[in-house]
């Protein structure tokens, strides 16, 4: 696409506060869901400093990490009363910067190659204010912002290998900016309510390992070496998908623990939010009230196999971000106690569960599996058909889970067909993503909720 009447638009990056503030005041009533105006802007600060999104950073030096993105439309006229930095801006969004790997199986003179020191970004917070809606400006602001990524990006490592990706509310809007769509179907386990009983009002959070049968407890800052194990699993999971895939483009964002962090954070501001007395946010309270919250488990007989998860107050849900297990039977025992603790969590910390979600690509325990999955499906039931067009064994490594999980009493789930959003990603040069999409030769590995931004 190109942009109708480029002179007119500046797509600008901001540093600047003021205009942070604004933009995510305006875009308040979307994502504000729970909390007050000054919350959410609250809750957006505690985003921006922590380690994943590292605004404070010298993003010219260190590409990894969140920029902010307004576009102003300069034949809009300054009325008296307006604000001199903020009259002309119509929308806005974020970016993240993550290190990525990419597999090119055009590479070292056509024998393929792995690399590693790729970047990748994401983008979120895509609003137009209601008031300039119907006009174009989204389009304007994506056409710019393709540019403007791969710009950013290529100065970094000078690669066209480079990719963005997005998790869209609004459908297949991104495919006319060469975005392509994933469908990834989400499984969603019933909480029951709890057949424990307790004379305390509370669960102290260290007797909470005593209500659970396979599993211990993981806080919050607890998964910096679990995690990476999980990396250097990924590693070698990636370079062994390619055996089989030699003649498609592979890629994944690197997991590391800032990405929970990030959740996490945004958990604990929005858990202060709903019970501070005095409404104070400093960072010392939400630091101790951290201290009262779970972020996820692991096993006490195997401490490598552990699972990760967001719990959204707001909607009574917990989402699993990441589960790494090395057998179904693991698999289905930290399943089993995520959902007791689910069943229990308003006796831990004051809130009910009454879902708990996980994405599909999290239901398969063999790493190489789970890395050439084709997540386009929309149906479970469709992996028992012959004709869909997937390896032996990942169609029974997710049937095998599947009835593993079936032959549970204590489990029950159901197959959602939507997620809340649908991921899309591209490479940012033009002339490769033409050719992925065409020859159908992209694999996006490791998408997840993990991933999601």
């Amino acid at each position: 696409m190109t942009i109708s009447d480029p002179q007119n638009f500046e797509l600008e990056l901001t540093l600047s506060p003021k205009i942070y503030s604004y933009c995510q005041s305006r875009n308040y009533e979307t994502w504000g869901i729970g909390l007050t105006n000054e919350q959410y802007l609250e809750r957006e600060v505690v985003s921006y400093q922590g380690p994943m999104c590292n605004a404070s950073r010298d993003f010219l030096k260190d590409r990894e990490g969140v920029l902010y993105w307004v576009l102003r439309d300069k034949t809009i006229v300054k009325k008296d009363a307006d604000d001199e930095d903020t009259y002309n801006i119509v929308c806005a969004c974020e970016t993240l910067g993550r290190k990525s790997i990419v597999y090119d199986p055009n590479g070292n003179e056509g024998k393929g190659q792995i690399h590693k020191d790729i970047l990748s970004t994401v983008i979120g917070s895509v609003y137009t204010f209601p008031e300039f809606r119907k006009r174009g400006y989204a389009s304007n602001m994506f056409v710019l912002l393709i540019k403007k990524m791969e710009e950013y990006l290529y100065g970094a490592n000078s690669s066209n290998l480079n990719f963005s990706y997005l998790y869209s509310e609004v459908g297949e809007y991104y495919s006319r900016f060469g975005y392509k769509s994933f469908h990834i179907p989400l499984f969603e386990f019933k909480v029951p309510e709890p057949t424990t009983t307790t004379t305390e009002t509370l669960i102290p959070i260290d007797k909470v390992n005593n209500y659970l049968d396979h599993s211990e407890i993981l806080k919050f800052g607890e998964f910096e070496e679990l995690m990476e194990t999980y990396k250097n699993k990924f590693e070698t999971a990636f370079k062994e998908s390619v055996k089989g895939n030699k003649d498609k483009y592979i890629v994944a964002t690197y997991p590391n623990a800032r990405i929970n962090d990030w959740f996490h954070r945004r958990g604990i501001h929005t858990y202060f939010c709903r019970n501070s007395q005095d409404g104070d946010s400093n960072e010392a309270k939400i630091r101790e009230l951290s201290k009262e919250l779970v972020f996820g488990l692991k096993l006490k007989s195997n401490p490598d196999n552990f699972l990760v998860y967001h719990q959204d107050v707001a909607s009574n849900e917990l989402v699993i971000l990441l589960v790494n297990s090395d057998s179904n039977e693991n698999y289905v025992k930290l399943i089993q106690d995520t959902i007791k603790l689910s069943s229990i969590s308003d006796k831990i910390n004051k809130h009910k569960i009454k879902k708990v979600k996980v994405w599909i690509t999290e239901l398969i325990t063999d790493f190489s599996d789970r890395l050439s999955f084709k997540q386009r499906l929309e149906d479970f039931e469709a992996f028992k058909e012959d004709e869909i067009n997937l390896k032996l064994g990942e169609r029974k490594q997710l049937i095998d889970l599947y009835n593993s999980l079936k032959s549970e009493d204590s489990i029950e789930f159901e197959l959602l067909g939507n997620i809340e959003s649908l991921s899309a990603i591209r490479f940012l040069d033009d002339e490769l993503n033409e050719q992925t999409i065409k020859d159908d030769s992209l694999i996006w590995s490791f998408n997840s909720k993990w991933t999601w931004y």
